[in-house]
């Protein structure tokens, strides 16, 4: 994915809303990202979790 493809997928996005990085695929965790974990490359964008544990009951509700 490409950095204006990131953009475009999250301008539609309530802008208030928190940003959380998935571990992996299934879910298995979940991190929080701040403006300190995100690293930028003559080649890419990284983005590393800031916390790398966060609760699942702050990310996703019964409904979700």
């Amino acid at each position: 994915m490409k950095v204006r493809d990131l953009i475009i997928k999250l301008q539609n996005e309530d802008q208030e809303k928190e940003v959380f990085i998935s571990r992996d695929e299934e879910g298995n965790g979940y991190g929080s990202i701040s403006e300190t974990s995100i690293e930028s490359t003559s080649k890419a964008v990284v983005i590393y979790p800031a916390i790398e544990y966060i609760d699942e009951d702050l990310i996703f509700s019964e409904e979700d």
